[in-house]
């Protein structure tokens, strides 16, 4: 009975789900902070990418994304 006890107490599988799900909840809690940047950050990603299928002049792929009108 105690070498059953002792070799589930010593088995680590738990320990390791457990600390993939702080992760998870970590970031999870920072993409939840910064959404509205994370969006604008898209957004600009999308309209500079378009702008260039649609041959536009903006050809710089490090350009900061444009601040949008929407709340």
């Amino acid at each position: 009975m105690f070498g059953k006890l002792k070799s589930f107490w010593q088995e680590e599988d738990g320990v390791t789900v457990v600390e993939l799900l702080i992760v998870v909840g970590v970031l999870v809690a920072i993409a939840s902070l910064f959404r509205k940047q994370i969006f604008l950050w898209v957004e600009g990603l999308m309209s500079d990418s378009q702008e260039q299928m649609q041959g536009g002049q903006d050809t710089n792929l490090n350009s900061t994304p444009k601040p949008s009108s929407k709340n």
